[in-house]
């Protein structure tokens, strides 16, 4: 059996816009598959009791205490409960549609591939006797998930960073201490980095890839920038009235964009590689300011788009290449 999620936004999808994400499932329903002994709800449930874990309605879910196998659905959250020293008992994952693994992540040997985002193997999540499944509470497979597993969800929010994603993250699996470690350790990096970089610079981070140009002023890497004390274009700053997710751009718009620096976060698709390609032939492109500077760089979108301390570290490796004399 397959899902298919479907995005009304062509940015929506692998930023924590939730309420865009919709699975449409076909077939045999997980429930025949229970029956038929494929998986039973806690069939892989760990020692060590359930507590209580607050999902982003309110509802109060119990989840194993120690979970120890792992299906991560939430692709980002997924990387970033690897992150925290929990990848070994991750038995299942997708791949993000816009691979934003590539090059800067590996999920763990013993894990499964239960297809991408957009298509996922209900029966393969099912066979793997999970014990806690991560996804997202407005999947319309959600229900199906929950048969198999208790489904557990971070909270997105407006205004959500990178930090509070991770911390809850790994207090989900248990390791809230070594993601408030990690999280600290960056949070040094930045500082160090924000004392070298000129004041007054701005910067542009543009994603490069499905549908054409795209910024997200609500979320990473907005509030990464502002960590870093950078300015933000007019053009990409949160509008109170707007959407706080994405903001989708054209090319004529790259005239009346006030920005010293630009970053083509560029996606590892074959989408991503012709945008890069049709942008660097556009005359409104050759023509910007900091394209003609040289200071326009292609970065990957798996450092500027992912949001997890995968990514950050190697964002700040752009900046730090990039921006510090």
């Amino acid at each position: 059996m397959r899902a298919v999620l479907e995005s009304t936004r062509p940015f929506a999808w692998g930023v924590g816009a939730v309420t865009r994400r919709e699975f449409v499932v076909g077939g045999a329903s997980v429930a025949a598959l229970l029956a038929a002994g494929c998986g039973t709800q806690g069939s892989g449930a760990a020692a060590g009791g359930t507590r209580e874990w607050r999902q982003p309605d309110g509802s109060i879910l119990q989840i194993p205490a120690d979970p120890q196998r792992i299906a991560a659905l939430d692709v980002v959250a997924g990387m970033m409960i690897v992150q925290a020293g929990r990848g070994e008992r991750i038995v299942l994952h997708l791949r993000s549609d816009q691979n934003l693994e590539a090059g800067v992540f590996e999920w763990p040997a013993g894990s499964v591939e239960a297809g991408r985002e957009s298509d996922p193997n209900i029966e393969l999540i099912a066979a793997q006797r999970p014990d806690l499944i991560i996804t997202f509470t407005e999947s319309e497979i959600f229900d199906q998930l929950s048969a198999i597993a208790p489904a557990a969800s971070v909270t997105y929010r407006d205004g959500f960073s990178w930090r509070e994603y991770f911390v809850d993250a790994a207090d989900l699996v248990g390791a809230t201490a070594e993601g408030e470690r990690i999280v600290a350790g960056i949070d040094r990096r930045i500082a160090g980095l924000r004392d070298r970089i000129p004041a007054g610079t701005s910067l542009a981070v543009l994603r490069v890839g499905v549908g054409g140009l795209g910024a997200y002023p609500g979320f990473y890497p907005a509030d990464l920038i502002d960590d870093l004390g950078l300015g933000t274009p007019a053009q990409l700053a949160l509008d109170p009235d707007g959407d706080p997710c994405c903001i989708d751009l054209s090319v004529e718009q790259l005239g009346d964009l006030d920005a010293d620096v630009i970053f083509a976060a560029v996606d590892q698709t074959g989408d991503g590689a012709a945008g890069w390609e049709d942008l660097q032939t556009n005359p409104l492109w050759q023509s910007h300011p900091a394209v003609q500077a040289g200071r326009a760089h292609r970065v990957s979108s798996g450092a500027w788009i992912s949001w997890t301390p995968v990514g950050v570290p190697l964002a700040l490796d752009d900046v730090e290449r990039y921006l510090v004399p």
